[in-house]
């Protein structure tokens, strides 16, 4: 097989806008499709023994994709993750985010980019086959303050890795903290959830909530709660389980805050399917990842007529740390013009 790149048409927006497909394979079979859509990941094949299995949730048609909202395998921002009551602190003045999940300011809004038509344009990477979506957020969108310019890059390189590479500029003090909201089953096609994935995270702390899964401000030890991953382990006893923290999210909806703090890219999580023929290893520079098990998928709409169900699929959303405007202790997602705003992801996977 060969190392390629192509693209075609997807569909047309309700509003009229036409939307392409990238797909790139890897002379390994190796193979991952993206829409402009959201810049979203919406398949991911790889040659598990003499099949390709396919390892994201996705959907076939663009209208199954506008209707679906569970972002998935979209980039989502401008601020990925829950502002509470949608209120953005830049430079001393306050500024009000949509308010789109309750009370609060969720994956940059109803207009987050997860929702917007990125321009993609296939690129020449030494890596690998490749694609780059650009998206011009204007200033006010979803409230957010300044005009940002942000640029995604996917890469498939020949030793089963796919690279997410984010950069943005602004022209006015403002907010950013994306990530990518795919779904993973790494099971075959008769592992309907997640729930015997087996999952380590490198994370001694989480980020607490309140009821409303918005962010307090404080970092408690995982030690002695279901969010101790740092050893490997099969998630459904802790799926089912009536212990309080998977209670309040419904399973697990977590921040999780990696021990090591470095900056540079390292391995902090992997997940093995249940059959333990393939594990998925994540590399990141961010300080968090958002473990999410798809509490919410009930009805999502999935290929060729099925319908996705509770825990399909687990995310590992690698991102700075929610509502960290409000939290002087977390790290600052604030960039000014002038400044470069970069992050890399790293999703390797091996049979």
């Amino acid at each position: 097989m060969k190392t390629n790149a192509t693209e075609r048409p997807f569909g047309r927006t309700s509003d009229g806008r036409e939307v392409r497909a990238f797909v790139l394979t890897q002379r390994d079979g190796m193979q991952a499709e993206f829409i402009e859509f959201g810049a979203s990941l919406t398949s991911l094949k790889v040659l598990v023994g003499d099949r390709l299995r396919e390892l994201c949730l996705g959907c076939d048609s663009l209208a199954d994709y506008e209707a679906q909202a569970a972002s998935l395998g979209a980039v989502v921002g401008r601020c990925a993750n829950r502002t509470a009551y949608g209120r953005l602190h830049v430079d001393g003045a306050t500024h009000q985010l949509d308010i789109n999940l309750g009370e609060h300011h969720l994956h940059g809004g109803a207009e987050g980019f997860g929702k917007q038509v990125w321009s993609g344009q296939l690129r020449v990477d030494h890596r690998g086959p490749s694609v780059r979506f650009v998206y011009l957020s204007p200033a006010g969108q979803s409230g957010y303050p300044g005009n940002l310019e942000i640029t995604v890059d996917y890469t498939l390189d020949e030793n089963g890795r796919l690279w997410m590479e984010y950069r943005a500029l602004c022209d006015a003090p403002t907010a950013v903290n994306v990530t990518n909201h795919a779904y993973f089953n790494l099971g075959d096609d008769e592992c309907v959830d997640c729930k015997d994935h087996v999952v380590m995270v490198r994370a001694d702390r989480y980020v607490a909530t309140d009821d409303d899964r918005v962010p307090s401000g404080q970092l408690p030890s995982v030690d002695g709660t279901p969010l101790d991953l740092r050893s490997p382990r099969r998630i459904r006893g802790d799926l089912e389980s009536d212990h309080p923290l998977i209670h309040q999210g419904s399973g697990y909806d977590h921040t999780l805050v990696f021990s090591d703090e470095g900056d540079g890219v390292r391995e902090v999580a992997h997940v093995e399917s249940p059959d333990g023929l393939l594990r998925m290893t994540l590399a990141t520079d961010q300080p968090s990842l958002q473990l999410y098990t798809g509490n919410f998928l009930e009805g999502t709409p999935g290929p060729a007529g099925h319908i996705y169900g509770v825990n399909a699929g687990i995310c590992l959303e690698a991102q700075g740390l929610p509502d960290a405007s409000k939290h002087p202790g977390f790290p600052s997602i604030i960039i000014r013009p002038g400044e470069l705003y970069q992050q890399r992801t790293i999703y390797r996977f091996e049979v």
